[in-house]
């Protein structure tokens, strides 16, 4: 090589690793410290990865160059020996260029210590739990990208002591520099591929990772690579990973990059992963044989408010071009948008028409249409942005507002349009306000279209030709004055009581603004009094039901007219405000007087102006909105012991059991009602009167409230305690009474109600069918109760019996077969879990039982050698898998795995594994039958009384099952079979599927029966030979007489001329003939059917075995029924 060439050469490499080297997989493989002469793999991957040609696994001048001169642009000691602080930097470890005070460069020495300027120790280190500069930390979730660089004056090892060299301080001149963003390409990037002229695609697809801050980009540079120009690409845009544009698009500048900017800036939360395509399109005409790659160069190509770092440059894989006549889709204007001034609050606001047409040389198929909003309305003016086909007169989407890009994109439309087809589209909004300014859309960023469309022939991204004028509406919408509209509120007060007292709550009204904020200056509010004068009404307010701000008043009413304007200005943001009006009503009103408040017509009533627009604006309606009429009632309580729970028996010892529940309702108040003592009765009836018991065997009794949503932790709704625990006294039959002061006091709403409990333990000592009724007293003023607002005292007596609970001495069992448990069916001796039975568990109403252990039977033919293993389930829950010993098999569940609640049940279903049949212990046809034997076979604890409480029944018997290797499953396959009925021979009246459902051969052969049942209406012409059955293939199986030619008949087929075999896992369909001579007459019918009335109807053997088995009440179970056919001549 000349030293001219060599030179060119080497200026070459300088300028091209001016760059960082792209990584590559193999980069992890160089091990070794690599130095001219060096041979091999590793060789061979330091050359792919420095871009050195030829790649020969030959380390010498050539490769020594390129070494040279890429450890200078990264700031190493350019020495040409590949060692371990370039496999650092080429892997990504983050290597800092900071030199020593002094040092602009590795060389030399410097001005003003004197130290080498080669002479730098370069340390890099990861984050916690980082191994390199890839990736997440497992233990602190933080990029790995944050790579921390440390470098240190000559002769350090780290930031403390002196160098070794120099003797200066190692912590002087530590330079740390860190990066906290990372930027790669993704694993998912587009493979290389072809683009045609006028078509776009995804170039590349990269990844930005966020490390402990966010990172926020304000703008990036897009790089072309590969032998094209830059006039051959256009329209570059970053799209996110939904296929949404989040950027500008940008044009390639004489650097061969193009400038993306982001408003807003794009955001990556911390400690995230964002992917993202960079999408261009080829121009049209641009020839066939060009290649394009497009990626990120370097890192400071993209402006971030933090540290970027990554292996640059981040670049796709090299797409081709190919000059194809593609598919086109043109858009164009439909037709003139005029500006129709719509007013604050109007919906369906056409801003854009557009159509779009295809081309002719293929169908398309529109993916996606996003339109910007354009004008001086923000974002937040504007609402429901929707898409309409025109021409198919259908919504195609609904975006609530514009994205932060002030975008609305339409994903997923899949829109066909044919060769030549036009499809006509509105962009809509509704107005929300904003006043005086003005809205559009536009379907356009710069001269791209905003429609992703691909084409249904050759499958490529189309660039759709702009025929646009602008992309937008052909004019602005100008907002004009905003809008008030005054309905009745849905939380105004419901018809009914109120009472005397301050800031009493009459009406509440929904003042809807749109467009622009209102000033109102004069409301007018009107009252319909009947028999309550206005000198009652005082202290009138407007108040805002949801910040209880004072809008307007307090005003009298005035004299001889009833109603009050309000001149206070009123200020309402756009949207809804609940104005709720209030007044102070005298404690002279009278019971039953009536008010009722009406907004009287609010387009006279209400003055009103835009804040914005400064315009004048006429509410609506023009009729009154009235509230709901209003009736003064003095403050009412009832209380009423419940009928729940319902009389039952409470085990001795039982804790925290709920004796009665009451209520309280205030439902006929005119106020709320507070509620400040209850006096509860216990009524006792003693069996033995004699004995020390009585009601004080009912202790520590507490009140308990329902109040908010939450649970006890009993696991009942009435959480909160207002009654603190009291003890009841005495030893004899009678009443017993408790007064219990409430903490805290209970207010129940007007026309509400407050629900609560008395719970109470019994003592481990009471008698045995002593009763108990626990109630509220019923005696009047054993609750006392205050109207909330006016204080007055409110008289009630209360009512409702306590439920009669029983003294008992511990729960019992009831065991039986449930009725979902199967009925006898066939087995297999398979691995499957197979059910046998279900048992029903039920305990009584006493206390709930904790199930110890459950033991069944087998009462079959041969115990132990039929099944392998039990398996135990409560519900879906495994309770245990138990192999069986002697027939018997028992399950210890866990404590609280099977608990069985008072006056419920549980089901406890039995499944089997079985052996396989073996022809001598185990033998097809065998039987199970599973079954509770013996009283204490299921053994429970009560959980109140702590006793054992274990079952009593005796043989409680599942059904009878059989086991086989294998058997059919038989059933009409009626396709194709016709049932026009006439004279034939040989007439298909159906045919049968036969499956085998085992793993061995089912057999029917000349000792094996097949009943069929025929219903017939008319006569056959003979029975004799009259039923014939032959397999697919047609061979003959058996051709038997009819037991009658008419009415219920049926033949018996004897498998007499072939044996018919069905293989394991195979299936035969066989056809039923009959000579249907003689059904000749209109309505004649005739009907095959299987009854499952004998076990006899049906015999198969297996493997051709000499055992035939009789199974035709299980195979044919429910009867089966082929088609009716019937003569229509």
């Amino acid at each position: 090589m000349s030293k001219l060439l060599k030179l060119k050469f080497l200026l070459g490499m300088v300028m091209l690793l001016a760059f960082v080297v792209t990584t590559s997989s193999a980069d992890a493989t160089i091990t070794s410290t690599l130095r001219k002469g060096s041979k091999g793999t590793q060789v061979t991957e330091l050359q792919t990865a420095l871009g050195v040609s030829p790649v020969d696994g030959i380390f010498g001048n050539i490769t020594k160059a390129a070494v040279v001169a890429w450890q200078s642009s990264v700031g190493l000691v350019a020495d040409g020996i590949f060692g371990a602080k370039s496999r650092t930097a080429l892997t990504g470890g983050a290597v800092s260029t900071t030199f020593p005070a002094g040092c602009a460069s590795a060389s030399g020495f410097s001005s003003t210590t004197g130290i080498a300027c080669t002479a730098l120790v370069v340390s890099t280190t990861f984050p916690a739990g980082c191994a390199s500069a890839s990736g997440f930390s497992p233990t602190t979730g933080q990029a790995c990208t944050a790579v921390v660089s440390t470098t240190l004056p000559a002769g350090c090892t780290s930031a403390s002591g002196f160098s070794s060299t120099t003797g200066a301080s190692c912590s002087t001149g530590v330079v740390v520099s860190s990066g906290v963003a990372a930027v790669a390409l993704a694993a998912d990037n587009p493979a290389s591929g072809t683009v045609p002229d006028a078509g776009n695609a995804n170039f590349t697809k990269f990844t930005i990772s966020a490390g402990p801050t966010a990172v926020s980009i304000t703008s990036l540079y897009v790089t072309r690579y590969g032998l094209s120009i830059n006039s051959d690409v256009e329209n570059i845009k970053i799209l996110d990973e939904d296929m949404v544009q989040v950027s500008s698009s940008g044009s390639l500048n004489t650097n061969n990059k193009a400038q993306i900017t982001f408003s807003p800036a794009l955001t990556i939360p911390a400690n995230t992963v964002k992917s993202f395509y960079i999408r261009a399109g080829i121009v049209n005409a641009t020839v066939g044989g060009k290649s394009v790659a497009l990626g990120i160069d370097v890192a400071s190509d993209v402006i971030a408010n933090v540290t970027v770092g990554g292996s640059f440059p981040v670049k796709g894989n090299l797409m081709g071009t190919v000059l194809l006549d593609i598919g086109v889709l043109t858009a164009d204007e439909d037709g003139t948008v005029t500006d129709s001034q719509p007013d604050g609050g109007a919906t369906d606001v056409v801003l854009n028409k557009f159509k779009l047409t295809s081309g002719s040389v293929e169908a398309v198929t529109v993916k996606q249409i996003a339109v910007e909003r354009q004008g001086t309305a923000s974002s937040s003016d504007i609402a429901n942005i929707e898409l309409f086909d025109v021409s198919k007169a259908v919504t195609l989407g609904t975006a609530a507002s514009w994205d932060a890009n002030g975008l609305a994109t339409f994903n997923n439309l899949n829109i066909v349009l044919e060769k030549g087809e036009t499809r006509r589209f509105e962009v809509r909004v509704d107005i929300v306000s904003g006043s005086s300014l003005t809205v559009n859309a536009d379907l356009t960023d710069g001269s791209d279209v905003r429609v992703q469309v691909v084409g249904n022939t050759y499958g490529f991204y189309i660039t759709p030709t702009n025929s646009l004028t602008n992309g937008q509406g052909g004019s602005n919408q100008t907002i004009q004055a905003g809008s008030l509209t005054v309905t009745k509120s849905s939380s105004t007060p419901a018809a009914g009581n109120i009472s005397s007292g301050s800031d009493v709550h009459l009406a509440t009204f929904d003042f809807q603004v749109l467009g622009e904020p209102m000033k109102l200056t004069s409301i007018n509010v009107d009252t319909t009094l009947a028999t309550m004068t206005y000198d009652e009404v005082t202290n009138v307010k407007l108040v805002d039901a949801t910040t209880g701000a004072l809008l307007a008043g307090p005003k009298d009413l005035i004299t001889g007219t009833e109603d009050v304007t309000f001149t206070d200005v009123v200020i309402l943001p756009v949207g809804v405000t609940k104005v709720k009006v209030t007044a102070n009503l005298a404690s002279a009103v009278s019971l039953g007087d009536t008010i009722k408040i009406d907004l009287d017509a609010p387009s006279t009533g209400i003055v009103a102006k835009g804040m914005t627009s400064n315009d004048s604006v006429t509410p609506s309606p023009t009729s009154a909105v009235s509230g709901n009429t209003m009736v003064v009632q003095a403050a009412a309580l009832t209380a009423v012991t419940n009928t729940t729970p319902a009389a039952r028996s409470v085990v001795k010892g039982q804790q925290d059991f709920i004796w009665a529940t009451a209520t309280l309702s205030a439902s006929n108040s005119g106020e709320d009602v507070n509620v400040s003592t209850i006096v509860v009765e216990n009524t006792v009836d003693e069996l033995d009167t004699t004995t020390a018991s009585g009601a004080q065997d009912v202790d520590n009794v507490e009140i308990w409230a329902d109040l908010t949503s939450a649970l006890s932790t009993r696991g009942d709704v009435y959480e909160t305690k207002i009654g603190d625990t009291k003890q009841f006294t005495g030893t004899a039959d009678g009443d017993a009474l408790l007064t219990f002061n409430l903490n805290p006091i209970v207010s129940v709403t007007k026309n509400g109600s407050v629900n609560i409990a008395i719970i109470a333990d019994l003592s481990a000592s009471a008698t045995t069918s002593d009763t108990f009724a626990i109630s509220i007293d019923t005696d009047s003023g054993d609750v006392t109760a205050n109207g909330k607002t006016t204080g007055t005292s409110v008289t009630l007596t209360p009512s409702g019996a306590g439920q009669v609970m029983t003294v008992s001495a511990g729960g019992t069992l009831t065991v039986s077969v449930d009725s979902s448990s199967p009925t006898a069916a066939l087995l297999l001796d398979t691995s499957a879990e197979q059910t046998v039975a279900v048992f029903r568990l039920a305990a009584n109403n006493t206390e709930n039982l904790n199930v110890d252990s459950i033991k069944i039977t087998d009462d079959g033919t041969s115990g132990d050698d039929v099944v392998a293993s039990y398996k135990f389930y409560n519900g879906s829950t495994l309770l245990g898998t138990v192999v069986p010993s002697a027939g018997l098999a028992e399950v210890f569940p866990s404590t609280g795995s099977l608990v069985i609640p008072a006056s419920d049940y549980k089901l406890v279903t039995v499944k089997v594994i079985l052996n396989d049949i073996d022809g001598t212990g185990f033998v097809n046809g065998d039987t199970l039958i599973t079954t509770v034997d013996a009283a204490g076979d299921i053994d429970t604890t009560g959980l109140a009384s702590g006793s054992a409480v274990d079952s009593t029944q005796t043989s409680v018997d599942a059904a009878t099952h059989t086991a086989y290797e294998t058997y059919p499953k038989v059933e009409f396959n009626n396709a194709g079979v016709s049932t026009v009925l006439g004279a034939n021979a040989n007439y298909v009246a159906g045919r049968l599927l036969i499956t085998n459902m085992g793993n061995k051969d089912v057999t029917f052969d000349s000792d094996d029966t097949l009943k069929i049942n025929f219903e017939i209406s008319g006569t056959l012409t003979t029975a004799t030979d009259a039923v014939t059955l032959r397999d697919a293939e047609g061979t003959l199986l058996d051709t038997v007489n009819m037991a009658a030619t008419t009415g219920s008949t049926s033949a018996s087929v004897l498998f007499a001329d072939s044996t018919l075999t069905i293989p394991s896992g195979g299936s035969e369909t066989v056809t039923i003939y009959v000579n249907t001579g003689g059904l000749t007459t209109d309505g004649n019918t005739l009907q095959p059917w299987l009854s499952d009335d004998a076990a006899a109807n049906l015999e198969f053997s297996i493997n051709a075995g000499t055992a035939d088995y009789n199974e035709a009440d299980y195979v044919f179970k429910g009867d089966i029924f082929g088609l009716s056919h019937v003569n229509p001549s």
